[in-house]
This record gives structure tokens, C-alpha cells and sequence, in this order.
């Protein structure tokens, strides 16, 4: 109880102004980063001050990278859920992103700066709906064997991993869509998130009691298929 009233208390520091300066609401709407590796990824800061990002790396390829921001004077500070801080700064008319790891103090030098702007985009992820991942799926499993899935608009889920103990599409679950991804949770306690990325979707599987915000146990290209491929004949 201690330790959740301490964050609590770090957000609500983090989010009250300093003396001296007022919230810029220009700060607000869709910015396009850039990582050390020089890959572009997408950061949404919103009007009530929480920030969701599509960095997509290491332990955040599947949860999307979330966070609160502040303005101070002409520097937009967004605090991210993993520790790491991203100041945005204006100067002669352009904006610059720094870096600082987690613990690392904002006062001395951070990661290596680089230009960030506004995309004039009003969705992060594009059109992506929900009834783009209703039907029949082609997957692979940890083996790299395929196995079928289907998800129904009721938001059931039936699969035929491990060669169908109960009978076809005998694992059964449910299912979710959120932002570009759907997360099926089955019965047997493994989770996967199916993600509709620009090359087209990709499977991540979480195995029982894995924290779904760490490495996935595997992962697979995901393609759409029917019921005549599988063998299914009604």
C-alpha cells in the first residue's frame, strides 16, 4: 500500500507545475521520434496529460509504451511507465527529442538529441477495427508448427493448438481488441496478441504465468485463412 501511494505521489509531483511557467496546450496531438537507431515511432500526447507511444522494442513490442507529460516553459517532459524520460524542447522554431534512462538526472546529459515533430495525424495507429481480426487464422506455435484459429464476433476464441485434445478447435477463450492488436486469452492460461503492423499481422504468445509486459515465449507471422484450408466442411 506504501509503495502504491509513493508512485501516486511521484505522478502528481511530476504533473503539478512548477513556479514560474503554465501548461502549453501546443504540446498536445501526435509526434513522430526517432530511436538511437534511427527507427521512427509514433508518441500521442493527449489534452489530459497522459502520453501512448508505439515504441516497439524489447519489452514493449506488445504493451504499448504509456506515461503522463508536463510542460515547463518551452520543453514538453513526458515520464513513460518504464523509467525513462523524453524532453522535447523548442528552439529557433524547431523541436529536438533527448533521452534519459531510467534514474538518470535531467539536469546532465541524456542520449543523443534528435528532431521530432507534429504529424498532424489524428489516430496513432491508423484505421484499425475490430472486424479486421474476426475469421480463421494460420499461426505457428512454439515448435513452429502450425495450428488454426478462429475468432468469432462474439469475442469467443476456438484454436487447434496441440493437435486438438478436445476435438477441432478444441482450445477455447475469448478475445479483445485493443488499439491495433486483439489479445486472445484461452482457458489453458496461454495468451496471445495478434498485431496488425504495416508488413501485415504477427503473433506474440505469452505461455502460462508469463508477465505479458516482458519477452513473448514466440513469436510468428500470422496469415488469414477459411475453413476449406483447415478441412472443415460446414
Amino acid at each position: 500500500m506504501k509503495s502504491r501511494l509513493t508512485f501516486w505521489l511521484l505522478i502528481l509531483c511530476f504533473l503539478v507545475p512548477a513556479k514560474g511557467f503554465a501548461f502549453q496546450t501546443d504540446f498536445t496531438g501526435i509526434w513522430e521520434f526517432t530511436d538511437e537507431d534511427g527507427d521512427t515511432f509514433l508518441v500521442q500526447v493527449a489534452a489530459d496529460h497522459s502520453v501512448i507511444s508505439t515504441y516497439a522494442k524489447g519489452e514493449n513490442a506488445i504493451v504499448p509504451e504509456e506515461g503522463f507529460w508536463r510542460a515547463s516553459g518551452n520543453e514538453l517532459h513526458i515520464l513513460y511507465n518504464n523509467g525513462w524520460m523524453d524532453i522535447v524542447r523548442l528552439d529557433k522554431g524547431s523541436y529536438t527529442k533527448t533521452a534519459y534512462a531510467p534514474g538518470s538526472a535531467i539536469n546532465k546529459k541524456g542520449g543523443k538529441s534528435s528532431a521530432v515533430f507534429k504529424t498532424g495525424r489524428k489516430q496513432i495507429w491508423g484505421n484499425v477495427s475490430e472486424e479486421e481480426f474476426i475469421g480463421y487464422w494460420k499461426l505457428l506455435d512454439e515448435n513452429q508448427k502450425p495450428f488454426y484459429l478462429n475468432t468469432k464476433l462474439d469475442h469467443t476464441a476456438h484454436s487447434t493448438y496441440a493437435d486438438g485434445q478436445s476435438g477441432v478447435f478444441g482450445e477455447h477463450g475469448t478475445w479483445r481488441f485493443e488499439h491495433n492488436r486483439i489479445m486472445v486469452v484461452y482457458d489453458s492460461g496461454w495468451i496471445d496478441f495478434i498485431v496488425k503492423t504495416p508488413n501485415g499481422f504477427k503473433k506474440y504468445a505469452f505461455a502460462p504465468g508469463q508477465r505479458i509486459s516482458g519477452t513473448p515465449n514466440n513469436t510468428s507471422d500470422v496469415q488469414r485463412t477459411n475453413k476449406e484450408e483447415i478441412g472443415i466442411q460446414k
